[in-house]
């Protein structure tokens, strides 16, 4: 098995696993996980033997878990070669240029708070000891919005435009997630 940090540079599948659009289909997880990997080479013009590495949540694969490759190379997000323009969620096509060159760059991990909802009633058991909690979508500084956590701040202290930067959170031995924290003074 490679390191990680052997992955730079190569095309490695991360994260294939269920979504609201596989829950409740007959196909076993293998099946859909494959078919989810063979459509993730097709998107990107990339044959199954291009593949260096496949980096599951749960840990099987060559390559650890995605937290682990989230938390060893930072936080990544397509970008375009061509244009610069940053995209996620990820997808083959640049929107702005429609070039189907691009890259996995690095981020500063910095961004923003840009809205947000407070959960007052957890829709999974899992999370019921966690309410009140916030979903929030943080904007990069160098533009992709993703949807996480702020940690360390009530939902009633978040505001629109504050300064926040990543962290990782190890939740299990096979999940790592990254959530973001307040950089103002609390």
């Amino acid at each position: 098995m490679p390191a990680l940090t052997d992955l730079r540079d190569q095309a490695c599948l991360v994260g294939i696993g269920e979504t609201a659009y596989t829950r409740g289909t007959p196909k076993s997880a293998l099946e859909l996980a494959l078919e989810a990997s063979l459509g993730a080479i097709e998107d990107a013009g990339l044959q199954p033997g291009d593949i260096d590495a496949v980096i599951l949540p749960n840990g099987a694969g060559s390559g650890g878990t995605a937290g682990d490759f989230c938390a060893n190379l930072g936080l990544r997000f397509q970008c375009c070669q061509q244009c610069g323009t940053w995209r996620h969620p990820p997808r083959p096509m640049c929107t702005s240029c429609h070039s189907l060159e691009w890259e996995w760059a690095p981020t500063k991990g910095t961004g923003t708070v840009y809205c947000w909802t407070t959960v007052y009633q957890a829709l999974d058991p899992a999370f019921a000891e966690d309410v009140p909690y916030a979903a929030v979508v943080v904007e990069l500084d160098e533009g992709p919005r993703l949807t996480t956590w702020v940690t360390g701040v009530a939902p009633d202290e978040l505001h629109v435009g504050m300064p926040v930067e990543v962290w990782f959170d190890t939740v299990s031995d096979d999940v790592t997630l990254p959530k973001f924290r307040s950089q103002l003074p609390l």
